[in-house]
């Protein structure tokens, strides 16, 4: 009894915090690294998507088997090179956020494709990154 009465007060001595430290913590970019990490991560799964297309797309319509149609695999062969760029422009952005990805290469591949085989695409590109997450 004596023990455990000696543990619990060493205990919550250890745990007290100065709220002002943690407040400055925040303040200096605690919270900010964190995000800063999350968006790391997820531009490095977004620079290996954008590696599984380059030199023709085949790798990637493998990996995106079941989030593809045959237009849509087709149009990866054939212009693979202008849908990486588009990928590569979304893994540049400053804290991209996993929830952003689909809607931001949907936007820039509807601007060089028709929008259902841009739609497709995007969804695929997304399915596929929260496997590599």
């Amino acid at each position: 009894m004596l023990w455990e009465a000696r543990h619990e007060r060493a205990t919550t001595r250890d745990l007290r915090v100065n709220a002002g430290d943690v407040t400055a913590q925040l303040a200096t970019g605690g919270q900010a690294e964190t995000q800063g990490l999350k968006s790391e991560v997820v531009k490095v799964a977004l620079r290996g998507v954008a590696g599984a297309m380059r030199g023709g797309g085949q790798k990637f319509v493998t990996m995106a088997d079941g989030f593809l149609d045959k237009r849509a695999a087709d149009v990866i062969r054939r212009d693979s090179v202008r849908i990486v760029d588009a990928i590569d422009d979304v893994a540049n952005i400053p804290d991209v956020a996993t929830h952003q990805v689909r809607s931001e290469v949907y936007k820039r591949l509807s601007a060089i494709m028709d929008d259902g085989t841009a739609n497709v695409i995007a969804n695929a590109v997304e399915g596929v990154l929260w496997v590599l997450l």
